[in-house]
C-alpha cells in the first residue's frame, strides 16, 4: 500500500462494508475523502451525503470525473452509476452518513499511541481548542481540526488528517440535535475531554437545559474507565457528571475559583497569572480570559510545561467573528474601533458580548466617546425564541451602548420591550440590511466603538463592507 494511502478497500470489507471494485484494477485505498464533489480529486473516496439542500447522490459522476478512487452510496441508489464507465470501487452502505462516520472511527483506530483530547461546549468550544493547539503544539506534534469542523460530519472528515507522526489530536466537537454527540464520540473515542459550558444555545432542538447537559455528556459515552472529563466547577445539574460518566471527571476552576490573577486590558486581552507565571493573552474579554483558564486546566493536567503554557497563551490568533478587536474605517475615512462578534449568538455568548463591552470604558480610560450596538437575531431557540428577545430587551436597556440597532424579525419583540423599559439610548430595528447600514452611518462619530454581535445567518459583517 502507498504511504500517501488512507485506508484499503479491502480494510472496509474486513470491518463489514459492500466494497465492490468496478472494473479491472480498480485502486484498491484511497488517498483522501470528501462530500463535496468540487473538492474530489485523485484518489478521493466520495461520500454521497443528503443534505438539506441537495443530494450528494445526485454529484456521484462528478466525482468521478475527477478522478475519485471510491464512491459511497445507498444501496437503493445504484442508477446514479449507469453511465459511469471509470475504474472505482463501490461502497454501498444504508446510511451514507453512518458510513462516514464508521469509516472515519475505523481508521482512528488505526493510531492507537495517539492521545485524543475532544473539547465541547455551548460556546467557546472552538476558541479553547484553538488555545489548547497553540499550547500543546509547543511541546507536541498535534493534530487538530481547523474552523469549526466539529459536526456529525465536520469531526469525520477532520480525523482524516491525523497521520502516524502526530502525539496529539486535538479536535472540537458540537451538536444541534439529539444523539449527535454520541455518533462523533464513538469516531474519535477520546482519552480527555472538555467542557467549556451548558447553557441554551440549540435549546429549541435539545428542549431543555438538563438535556443539554445530558447531550454534552456523550462526548464520555465511550469512556471505559480511564479517561477523563474535564467540566467547569460551575456546571448546572453537576450530579449528571458525578454520577454517570464511566471515568474520572475534574471540576477545573472558573473565573470565580480561579487561584490565579486576571489583570484586563480591554480590547488588548489581558494579563494572566499563575503559579508564579505569567501571559499576555491577546484575547478580549471575561469570558475568553474563562476560556484560557480551562486551557490551562487541561495542559497542566497533560503535563505540559508552564513555560510552553505561556508562551502558547501568548501567541493565540483571534478567529473571524469571534471577539475579534480591529480599527476600522469608513469610505468617509472616519475611524472606529470594530468587535467583530458575529459568528454565532446564542444568550450566553450574547451577555458575554455586551458584558465585555459596557466594561471596556472602565477598562480603556474611557476613550470611546460613542457605543453603538448593532445586534443580530439569535436563531435555534425555538419555544425560548421570544422570551429571550425580551429578554434581550431588557439587557439592552441597561447596556453602556449610546446607540443600539436591532437586525431581524425576531428582533423586532427586543424593540418593543427596549420602548416598555423607556430605554434611555437611541435604538433603531429593521429587518433590511441596506436601512440597517444607512442608520448606522448617520449616527456613527468618529472614535466610537461598534458591536457586531447575532446570529451566523444574519451575516452581520455586511454592515462592516457597507460602511
Amino acid at each position: 500500500m502507498e504511504t500517501n494511502a488512507l485506508l484499503k478497500f479491502e480494510e472496509l470489507r474486513g470491518a463489514g462494508f459492500t466494497a465492490l471494485p468496478c472494473g479491472d484494477n480498480a485502486p484498491d485505498f484511497f488517498t483522501n475523502v470528501c462530500i463535496d464533489s468540487r473538492k474530489a480529486q485523485a484518489g478521493s473516496l466520495f461520500f454521497a451525503l443528503k443534505g438539506e439542500r441537495a443530494d450528494g447522490h445526485n454529484f456521484v459522476p462528478d466525482a468521478v470525473k475527477a478522478g475519485a478512487a471510491g464512491v459511497v452510496i445507498e444501496k437503493n441508489k445504484s442508477d446514479v452509476l449507469k453511465n459511469i464507465n471509470a475504474k472505482i470501487s463501490i461502497i454501498y452502505a444504508d446510511d451514507t452518513l453512518a458510513a462516514l462516520q464508521k469509516i472515519a472511527a475505523l481508521y482512528v483506530s488505526k493510531f492507537d499511541t495517539l492521545f485524543k483530547i475532544g473539547i465541547t461546549g455551548s460556546s467557546g468550544k472552538t476558541t479553547v481548542k484553538e488555545i489548547c493547539a497553540s499550547i500543546f503544539a509547543r511541546e507536541k506534534n498535534i493534530v487538530y481540526n481547523e474552523g469549526n469542523l466539529n459536526s456529525d460530519s465536520g469531526l469525520p472528515l477532520s480525523v482524516f488528517n491525523i497521520r502516524k507522526e502526530h502525539e496529539t489530536g486535538i479536535f472540537e466537537m458540537g451538536m444541534n440535535r439529539r444523539g449527535e454527540m454520541a455518533e462523533i464520540a464513538a469516531v474519535l473515542k477520546p482519552d480527555a475531554a472538555l467542557i467549556t459550558n451548558i447553557g441554551s444555545a440549540h435549546i429549541g432542538i435539545i428542549g431543555s437545559l438538563e438535556n443539554i447537559a445530558r447531550e454534552k455528556k456523550d462526548i464520555s459515552i465511550k469512556f471505559t474507565g480511564n479517561e477523563t472529563l474535564f467540566v467547569p466547577d460551575n456546571v448546572p445539574f453537576p450530579d449528571i457528571f458525578k454520577n454517570e460518566v464511566q471515568g474520572n471527571v475534574i471540576f477545573y476552576n472558573t473565573l470565580e475559583t480561579f487561584t490565579g490573577k486576571v489583570e484586563s486590558l480591554g480590547l488588548e486581552g489581558s494579563v494572566i497569572h499563575w503559579d508564579g507565571r505569567k501571559a499576555r493573552f491577546p484575547l478580549p474579554g471575561k469570558h475568553n480570559a474563562e476560556n484560557a483558564i480551562a486551557a490551562i486546566a487541561l495542559a497542566r493536567w497533560s503535563g505540559i510545561s508552564g513555560g510552553a503554557v505561556a508562551a502558547g497563551l501568548e501567541a493565540v490568533k483571534p478567529l473571524f467573528g469571534r471577539a475579534q478587536a480591529l480599527e476600522a474605517q469608513t469610505k468617509a475615512g472616519l475611524r472606529y474601533m470594530l468587535v467583530r462578534d458575529c459568528y454565532n449568538a446564542n444568550p450566553a455568548s450574547m451577555e458575554k458580548a455586551l458584558l465585555m463591552c459596557d466594561e471596556l470604558q472602565a477598562a480603556d480610560g474611557g476613550k470611546y466617546p460613542q457605543k453603538i450596538y448593532i445586534i443580530g437575531a439569535m436563531r435555534e431557540l425555538g419555544a425560548e425564541t421570544e422570551s429571550e428577545h425580551r429578554r434581550l430587551g431588557e439587557r439592552l436597556s441597561a447596556s453602556g451602548a449610546d446607540a443600539v440597532f436591532l437586525f431581524g424579525e425576531e428582533t423586532e419583540v427586543t424593540a418593543a420591550h427596549m420602548a416598555e423599559c423607556a430605554a434611555k439610548m437611541y435604538m433603531y430595528q429593521t429587518n433590511d440590511i441596506d436601512a440597517l447600514i444607512k442608520n448606522v452611518r448617520a449616527v456613527l462619530r468618529t472614535g466610537a466603538l461598534i458591536l457586531l454581535k447575532g446570529s451566523r445567518s444574519c451575516e452581520l459583517e455586511r454592515v462592516e463592507k457597507g460602511l
